[in-house]
Formats: structure tokens, C-alpha cells, sequence
């Protein structure tokens, strides 16, 4: 018998829409309060959430090949 060291479960990137959302109600909040002097802080807020993004797909990415390496969500 052939025994294979994967993980037990498949990686999920669901945290990237919990950051999403986090991301979209904090925006909102910005520039309803603070109007256009603020634009800053909604860039500094955007740019963290894509930095976390990528991250996070990185991070699925190696679990992904360490769940299995020769699966089709690896190749894409």
C-alpha cells in the first residue's frame, strides 16, 4: 500500500472575502466621515488589503501543493 503525506483537508481562501468585506466597510467609513481629506487613508487601507490578499493566495498556494501536488487547483 502506497501512503501519501497530504494534509487532511483542502485549503480554502475564504479569509479573502472576510478581508474584502472588512476592507469595503472601512473604505465606506472614510469617505463618508472624513470626505476627500482622507484619500490617503482609503489608498493606505486598499494597499493593505491587497498585500493580505496576496499573501493569503500564496499561502493557500503552498498548502494547496503540500494537499496535493498534482491536482488541477495547483496547475491554475
Amino acid at each position: 500500500m502506497i501512503r501519501f503525506d497530504t494534509l487532511d483537508k483542502k485549503p480554502k481562501v475564504y479569509s479573502i472575502a472576510v478581508a474584502a468585506v472588512i476592507a469595503l466597510a472601512a473604505v465606506l467609513v472614510i469617505d463618508l466621515t472624513a470626505g476627500d481629506d482622507a484619500f490617503w487613508l482609503s489608498n493606505v487601507v486598499l494597499s493593505v488589503f491587497f498585500l493580505t490578499s496576496i499573501i493569503l493566495f500564496i499561502r493557500a498556494f503552498f498548502l494547496q501543493l503540500r494537499y496535493n501536488p498534482y491536482s488541477y487547483n495547483t496547475i491554475y
